[in-house]
């Protein structure tokens, strides 16, 4: 399944799930049992798989995200007003912590850790990015190069 499929997949698997979360605030639910129901069932389906392909979503398939959101609580379905780009990047940044973990099975796949020493030459990880121009957006290669320190 490619990407936009994925994506278009999940999001009608969420509008399905926004309709339920309708008819239970019909029958008087309160709003903070909504909201964890919300997250429960919503959140939890577009974070669980996404960081590994968040890379590679265009900007209307991130907009239609949005627009769940924006629905949900407008709706009032629930209290929070989530924004797309920080629950993805907060998630990736998540999964990375966890990756960075010395027993974990991606360990391997990290580069060794250097001493950093200051210079004034550029950095020569510069010369890796541009070599990775099909993978750029891939988990692994986004986490390492936004981590590196400066």
């Amino acid at each position: 399944m490619s990407m936009p499929e994925h994506i278009q997949h999940t999001v009608s698997v969420c509008n399905q799930r926004l309709y339920l979360l309708c008819q239970l605030k019909g029958q008087n639910l309160p709003v903070e049992c909504l909201d964890r129901i919300f997250d429960a069932i919503v959140i939890s389906k577009l974070i669980c798989a996404l960081p590994s392909g968040f890379g590679y979503i265009s900007v209307e398939q991130l907009n239609i995200i949005r627009k769940l959101f924006v629905k949900a609580h407008r709706w009032g379905l629930t209290e929070n007003s989530y924004n797309a780009d920080e629950l993805f990047a907060f998630r990736d940044q998540q999964l990375f912590k966890a990756v960075d973990h010395f027993n974990h099975c991606l360990q391997h796949l990290l580069p060794p850790v250097k001493k950093v020493c200051y210079k004034l030459r550029t950095p020569s990880y510069e010369l890796i990015v541009h070599k990775l121009k099909q993978t750029r957006y891939s988990y692994l290669v986004r986490m390492v190069f936004e981590n590196l320190p400066v």
